[in-house]
């Protein structure tokens, strides 16, 4: 008895759900590969950037008398 299934265009419409997902974890891969290897500069924290407006507030607050 052989098990009917179905022909390869059931299959490939399926599989187009999974392309954008495929897509995105190539992409991911494909970059933290060339973040390893020292091609792409990595992502920094911000820590050497502009205070928060947080901060900048406050030390705003902290000059100003009241």
């Amino acid at each position: 008895m052989t098990i009917p299934l179905a022909h390869a265009g059931h299959w490939l419409v399926q599989l187009l759900y999974l392309a954008p997902i495929l897509l995105i974890a190539v992409l991911v891969g494909w970059g933290k590969l060339q973040e390893k290897r020292g091609k792409r500069p990595g992502r920094d924290d911000g820590d050497d950037e502009e205070p928060s407006l947080d901060d900048a507030l406050d030390r705003h607050d902290r000059r100003s008398p009241d």
